[in-house]
């Protein structure tokens, strides 16, 4: 009986070249995505913990106000990492080349590392109460139990988005 050979070469410098323009043009999106799920994810999960064992929490933790339930927003900004900000490559509305300037065109950004700030806010100013307690009242610790669960499900987040731009 025969034997088949098989023989398996990679092209390091083209499959290199793949995941550079994977990263390029498919990763910022999933990222983006990734985070702004991330953040939802955990006004999902504080508001759910406000209705204690029921959402499946363990300890009761009944929050009978609307006010609070419904006084979350969430703020997704984008932060530049270095000083100086971006700087455009590409043409503006007006055609003219030079620095980015907000809501002015579109290009490619090269520089500084594009960083994501995501802020959490519940204006309702008994809100501290709530998450960290009084004298006559016990901490719920709401946000830091939804940060815990969500942070907990980021590495599968992550995978499904990464997946997902794979399949574009």
């Amino acid at each position: 009986m025969a034997t088949a050979a098989f023989d398996l070469r990679l092209d390091v410098r083209r499959f290199n070249g793949s995941v550079r323009e994977f990263m390029a043009t498919h990763l910022p999106a999933a990222i983006d995505k990734i985070i702004r799920k991330a953040a939802f994810d955990v006004v999902g999960a504080i508001v759910r913990s406000l209705n204690g064992e029921e959402a499946g929490f363990a300890a009761p933790k009944r929050i009978d106000t609307g006010r609070y339930r419904a006084g979350w927003s969430v703020s997704v900004k984008d932060v530049w990492g270095r000083a100086g900000g971006p700087t455009s490559v590409g043409t503006s509305r007006a055609g003219q080349k030079g620095q980015a300037q907000p809501g002015v065109g579109s290009g490619k950004l090269i520089g500084p590392t594009l960083k994501r700030r995501v802020t959490l806010t519940n204006a309702v100013e008994y809100g501290p109460h709530i998450e960290f307690g009084t004298s006559r009242m016990r901490p719920g610790h709401h946000v830091k139990l939804a940060l815990a669960s969500v942070r907990a499900e980021i590495k599968k987040l992550a995978r499904e988005q990464i997946v997902a731009a794979g399949k574009r």
